[in-house]
């Protein structure tokens, strides 16, 4: 059994680079694979989370955890901005939501 924990969306930047080292999965094809940073705030970093992005012209339309991070999905609606390095910037709501798998029975 599948239960999902909601985590209310907030403000956040999401900062980071393009990846060429994340595997294309089946279906995957026009997605960009990217590592982030989510930060919620300056100073507090939850740290590196990679993920697939899908984009619709300069628009992030969604977000999926890495499979090294199961058990996070990230949903996320967003412009995004390219600088010099190839970096990006991403300033929208983000919701992410926990998935915990549970043994029926036992």
């Amino acid at each position: 059994m599948r239960v999902e924990k909601e985590i209310p969306a907030v403000q956040v930047w999401l900062r980071g680079t393009l990846s060429e080292d994340m595997r294309a999965e089946p279906g995957d094809e026009g997605h960009a694979a990217v590592w982030l940073s989510v930060l919620t705030d300056p100073v507090e970093d939850m740290g590196p989370i990679g993920v697939r992005v899908k984009a619709d012209g300069p628009s992030i339309v969604w977000l999926r955890s890495h499979p090294a991070r199961q058990g996070m999905r990230t949903m996320a609606h967003g412009a995004l901005a390219s600088d010099s390095n190839g970096a990006f910037v991403l300033a929208d709501e983000i919701a992410l939501s926990t998935s915990l798998d549970t043994e029926a029975g036992a």
